[in-house]
């Protein structure tokens, strides 16, 4: 191991001894992500497909250009009658259960109607399309959890938005666009337990109880068990597509969330791993604690894929460490299996920042 890398581990060493009381930890895990990448599944096993609804059959995948990268994406296309307009539906229950702290996290758009822009468009609402409160575009152009929120900041057509609302327990409400939060208060809209005629918790996406309704583009919908943090919702607004990054933290814990293993006969099987320190004097070691199969399709084109090749090493290719100012520093890293090894025990052979 040449001098820097030396460095690098020995900082490394050094956090997971606890020295530093700081620790920035990574946004909590989603319990349900669609990507829309042509299918309508949960990337996550287990959970529910997310539905469309689709009268005119007008609705489609397209690709476009979503934050600077080209994606596919789910446009949905109908007209304002009720039983005309296109969306989503998702049975919430299969990932919230019956909890009422959670947090939905969108990238959409909205496409501009000059024929009537002055009306409400409604993003989302959890009351079975049976009320009018709800998450809406108003006709300010300005996000609002109808009628009690409303936010400051304009909400632009034809251009993809990163949306994050959060509800916690005690029914307070927060709204973030592009990873800022526009408006947080009080309100039982967006409270599952508000509408006794939804038991079964389903959250209709881009579809209104009366005529509030817009075309669109989708690109992602995510949900979260829990109500995201505002730290939360700045780190994952700076890419919501990037869900691979590996976080090692000051308790020796280092989390991978995706990593790509083929076999001999070139099947392709991902999986997200815990590893736990166990020594940190020379090259620190690090011991396989857990690891759970996840959809192929979920980290299937991500930069920061891991890669455990050869059934002996892991390219690590993005590793955020946290700093002694509470930053955050991101590196990339190589690990090798220690043969003979039970648990599986890899040592840390090489490490680089990355820019």
């Amino acid at each position: 191991m040449n001098t820097r890398n030396q460095y690098i581990a020995g900082v490394i060493s050094y956090l997971c001894l606890g020295i530093f009381a700081v620790t920035v930890q990574a946004a909590p895990a989603p319990v349900a992500t669609y990507t829309f990448d042509n299918s309508f599944s949960a990337q996550e096993t287990d959970v529910v497909a997310i539905t469309p609804i689709d009268p005119l059959s007008e609705n489609s995948f397209m690709t476009d250009m979503v934050f600077g990268e080209e994606r596919v994406v789910y446009r949905f296309d109908g007209n304002r009658p009720f039983d005309e307009q296109a969306g989503l539906l998702l049975l919430s229950r299969s990932a919230l259960g019956n909890s009422n702290a959670y947090s939905v996290e969108l990238v959409f758009q909205f496409e501009a109607d000059e024929s009537d822009p002055d009306r409400y468009k409604v993003i989302f609402g959890v009351s079975n399309r049976q009320s009018d409160n709800a998450f809406y575009v108003d006709p300010e152009n300005r996000l609002e959890v109808y009628p009690d929120l409303t936010a400051n900041d304009t909400f632009s057509y034809d251009t993809y938005h990163h949306v994050v609302l959060t509800h916690n327990n005690d029914d307070v409400v927060s709204v973030y666009l592009n990873g800022v939060l526009q408006v947080q208060g009080t309100s039982t809209s967006m409270d599952f337990s508000t509408y006794s005629n939804n038991p079964e918790r389903l959250i209709h996406f881009f579809v209104d109880n009366g005529s509030e309704f817009s075309d669109g583009r989708v690109a992602l919908v995510r949900l979260y068990d829990t109500e995201l943090t505002m730290a939360d919702v700045q780190e994952i607004s700076s890419n919501p597509f990037e869900r691979c990054t590996a976080t090692f933290s000051a308790n020796g814990t280092l989390l991978v969330p995706c990593v790509r293993i083929t076999n001999e006969f070139g099947v392709v099987s991902m999986y997200d791993a815990e590893l736990q320190l166990v020594s940190s004097g020379g090259a620190p070691s690090f011991r396989l604690i857990s690891a759970q199969q996840i959809s192929v399709s979920q980290v299937n084109n991500n930069s920061c894929t891991a890669v455990y090749s050869n059934n002996s090493a892991v390219s690590l290719p993005c590793v955020n460490v946290s700093d002694i100012f509470g930053g955050v520093t991101r590196y990339s890293a190589d690990l090798e299996l220690i043969i003979g090894s039970s648990p599986l025990t890899f040592s840390l052979k090489q490490a680089e920042r990355r820019n």
